[in-house]
């Protein structure tokens, strides 16, 4: 009968629906399904794609603030919801393209509900769809812990009909899936009934394995805990009736969660007969016929994607002891003009600028030959002799016998020289800032991958990051650094420090000044209070407790450097909240480097690059904004016929009703996007600033 009725259901479509909300959600929920049910060797299926409208309650300021619905005119509020409207229609669009490259079936389904759970209820029990894949959205925050599944995917799992199966996934695949009672408790190939939503249950689950509950008794209410080893070893008691029909719910379960992660080939006898056996003879051989290889694969993927994105970072990491150059006294005393050009004077040593094999330099001479001057000069020898890094200071060369190390000269002196605009120098403009804390976090990420000893720099701050003649920062002074012991030996790369404290005050990590325990998130502690001083270019002294105020009362406009030029509110407001945390107190409170600060600074310097597209050479005259006088990165169009930065329209119009252009009074205050502008616009950039032929 089951065979039967498989090849009835062959015959039409299978309906899957697609709860699609985001760009980035979309993708891997569609990627997933095309992967789980367009097989060829599965049965037809038809895909909706489903995005629900909800009403706008409040429209963005270009401050970066919401303002309620009711507070701003309704072309503004039409303008925003036509804004939103064909932002996702774009989207469902892209997703039908996809599915009819792969021969799916589509449709789009873009409706509008006040209750998105309520609604897409609604849309399954319309289209008879029994398959439903939702998407668990990423945070919003890096900062805040994501969930299994999101609370909306939870709130639409509890409201779907109970012949419809739910199916969450995540980026890193499926993440939950949400089994109805009348399903899970019926044989396996028996009809589903139609009907009211009933009870129903959701298995949560991490990728590659099964959850807890699936190996003990604990999930199942009114059983003893018993453990997997109790079954091995033949001490577990065999249940019946109401606890057979739990174990046998959860098998049904297990079945559906092993089907969609690629463990086809599991026996076809249930989980629970597994469990529920008393001869641990059985149980063992039957747990070795698991498929485990699919997950197996899935870590190395995603082992080899990590290492690959860290390679990127740390190309090369070693090189030869003797990749520098060495350099007599006499040689060192004609470049430097018998040391007549100096530069600065450090704890260690003079800096001067001198000449040598036609290239400038900066020579960096000891105060003296004692030996915490020597040890710190072998320190910085050993370590910028091996290592190579676009943002971390080159060695040349050096001369031991006098203690002189020879750097590439570094035209545009330190950040904080330049920060502080000492000598009359210009401000570092705010996008050149946002890429700067990208390429200080770059090197630091590169110095603590070292190998096979990690790096931990101790003494990071705005006079030991230089800039050079195109304000590309590099780290310098690593005398300080310590080389950690190999990571093998190292689980929480902490090293106990018997010495007195290195560095300076107000970037020294509070744990490492209480402790004397020195680790990675050291550095990230003092990247944190660099970074409030790009923003801001104050002193440090106090400086977290004004920038953290400054957020909290949602007033950081207030606290940034104004001759940085016009920050855009709510990249800063991230780039603030993203420096407070690296300053917790507790090392463990602080964001991972890599995995969370990285990618945070990597996102700002993206806007912020194109942002400032000024810098591009050749921008066509009609990329500019009329206003800016900057290549547009939201272009829009004004009632007098002319586009616009979006932000910078808006503000205009906060107090004015002239056209920017002509000075005629505008006929309203309407701002709608030029979409085909924005597209031409994006692909001028994406190929590298060079006019795009229309």
């Amino acid at each position: 009968m089951a065979a039967e009725g498989d090849e009835e259901g062959a015959a039409a479509p299978k309906m899957v629906g697609l709860a699609l909300s985001g760009p980035k959600s979309s993708a891997y929920v569609l990627r997933w399904a095309l992967r789980n049910f367009a097989q060829d060797d599965a049965p037809p299926a038809e895909f909706k794609l489903i995005h629900v409208l909800t009403p706008v309650l409040a429209v963005p300021t270009p401050l970066g603030h919401l303002l309620p619905i009711d507070e701003v005119s309704n072309s503004v509020a039409e303008g925003e919801l036509e804004k939103m409207w064909i932002e996702k229609q774009e989207m469902l669009q892209r997703c039908k393209d996809t599915c009819d490259e792969n021969k799916v079936e589509a449709q789009v389904l873009l409706v509008e509900g006040k209750d998105v759970a309520d609604t897409i209820s609604s849309l399954v029990s319309q289209y008879q769809i029994h398959n439903l894949v939702i998407g668990n959205p990423p945070s919003k925050s890096p900062f805040t812990r994501r969930s299994t599944a999101s609370r909306t995917a939870c709130k639409i799992c509890k409201c779907l009909p109970s012949f419809c199966t739910a199916y969450v996934v995540s980026k890193d695949g499926l993440s939950s899936v949400h089994v109805p009672e009348s399903e899970s408790g019926s044989p396996s190939g028996s009809p589903v009934p139609k009907g009211n939503s009933g009870s129903s249950s959701t298995k949560e689950f991490t990728d590659g394995t099964s959850s807890r509950s699936d190996l003990d008794g604990s999930s199942a209410p009114g059983l003893p805990s018993f453990t997997l080893n109790d079954y091995l070893t033949g001490n577990a008691p065999v249940y019946a009736d109401k606890e057979r029909r739990i174990a046998s719910r959860t098998g049904a379960e297990s079945s559906i969660l092993s089907q969609f992660r690629g463990s086809d080939k599991v026996p076809t006898s249930s989980l629970q007969e597994l469990m529920l056996s008393d001869n641990k003879d059985d149980v063992s051989t039957e747990l070795g016929k698991l498929n485990l290889e699919p997950s197996h694969n899935r870590l190395l993927a995603t082992a080899s994607k990590d290492a690959d994105r860290e390679s990127r970072l740390e190309k090369p990491l070693v090189l030869p002891s003797d990749s520098y150059s060495m350099f007599t006294w006499e040689e060192i005393d004609n470049a430097t003009a018998s040391f007549s050009l100096k530069i600065g004077t450090g704890s260690n040593g003079t800096v001067y600028k001198g000449h040598l094999n036609h290239l400038d330099v900066a020579i960096k001479v000891l105060h003296s030959d004692d030996k915490s001057s020597t040890r710190h000069f072998n320190q910085e020898l050993e370590v910028l002799s091996k290592i190579r890094h676009p943002h971390l200071l080159m060695l040349l060369g050096a001369c031991p016998d006098r203690g002189c190390l020879v750097y590439e000269y570094m035209e545009n002196g330190s950040l904080a020289d330049r920060l502080q605009r000492r000598k009359g120098t210009p401000p570092i403009p705010w996008f050149d800032r946002f890429r700067i804390a990208w390429e200080i976090g770059s090197a630091l990420v590169f110095l603590h991958s070292t190998k096979p000893s990690p790096i931990i720099h101790r003494d990071l701050k705005p006079e030991n990051v230089l800039l050079d003649r195109n304000l590309v920062s590099k780290i310098g002074d690593v005398g300080l650094s310590t080389l950690m012991p190999p990571k093998e030996t190292l689980s929480n790369r902490t090293v106990y420090k018997k010495t007195g404290l290195a560095g300076t005050l107000f970037y020294l990590d509070p744990e490492y000044q209480r402790t004397g325990q020195v680790s990675v998130k050291s550095d990230t502690y003092a990247l944190g209070m660099v970074i409030l001083e790009l923003l801001t270019a104050r002193c440090p002294i106090g400086l977290p407790e004004v920038v953290e105020q400054a957020v909290e009362d949602g007033q950081i406009s207030n606290v940034l450097d104004e001759s940085a030029g016009d920050w855009p509110v709510r990249e800063a407001h991230d780039l603030a909240q993203l420096g407070l945390n690296c300053l917790e107190m507790r090392s463990k409170d602080r964001p991972d480097l890599n995995s969370v600060v990285l990618e945070e600074l990597g996102r700002l310097k993206r806007i912020a690059a194109s942002v400032s597209g000024v810098a591009l050479p050749g921008s066509p005259s009609h990329f500019k904004c009329p206003i800016l006088k900057t290549v547009m990165y939201d272009p829009c169009i004004a009632s007098d016929g002319y586009t616009y930065e979006r932000s910078a329209m808006e503000m205009w119009l906060c107090d004015k009703d002239v056209s920017p252009v002509t000075k005629a009074r505008l006929r309203d205050k309407t701002l709608l996007p030029n979409l085909s502008l924005k597209s031409a616009i994006v692909r001028w950039v994406a190929d590298g600033g060079r006019p795009v032929k229309e």
